[in-house]
């Protein structure tokens, strides 16, 4: 087993979202199970989600996995501060481009777009990506995918909005963690 707890940090019209995903299996095999979802309120301070963060990272349940947060709107002060926190600085900052490679440099990455849906679109196709049904976000995720789309402008580019298929439940409880 393997876990990546994922965040997107959220502004003004769209709030902060987690998942935590348990991995297992071969990279071409591998099943994801979404074993937590979480979102916070429009508004949210990104200090308050720092130390919700904090506090949950540090918990047994989520104890080896490993943090990665898409900072691409928000920019690097905001990882600085999740960063300054002790538990959350070997954070993974990644910043979606639309670009054909992914670079790295340290713990930051740029990762195209394109590479992030193709991931996401094989998993859901594949039936290896599963949303536990009994998590309070699990069906605006699925709603979410479902309705995500590609298409490919005139002039030859890809633009992504707001899958085509939903996803299936394996049966599997999902990670608790109390009240923030």
């Amino acid at each position: 087993m393997t876990l990546f707890t994922g965040l997107d940090l959220g502004q003004v019209s769209d709030p902060t979202a987690m998942a935590v995903i348990d991995a297992s299996g071969p990279v071409d095999e591998r099943l994801c199970l979404v074993r937590h979802l979480e979102r916070w309120p429009l508004g949210s301070k990104y200090t308050s989600i720092a130390d919700d963060m904090e506090a949950m990272m540090g918990k047994p349940a989520l104890e080896g996995s490993a943090l990665i947060v898409d900072h691409t709107g928000v920019g690097r002060g905001v990882v600085d501060v999740f960063r300054e926190k002790p538990i959350l600085s070997r954070l993974h900052a990644v910043t979606i481009t639309g670009g054909s490679k992914v670079t790295r440099e340290n713990l930051d990455w740029h990762v195209p777009k394109k590479d992030l849906v193709a991931v996401v679109q094989v998993l859901l196709e594949a039936g290896r990506l599963k949303i536990a049904p009994q998590l309070a976000e699990a069906q605006t995720l699925i709603r979410e995918l479902a309705n995500f789309q590609m298409k490919i402008t005139q002039a030859g580019n890809d633009t992504y909005g707001a899958w085509r298929e939903g996803t299936h439940d394996d049966g599997s409880p999902p990670i608790e963690f109390g009240s923030r």
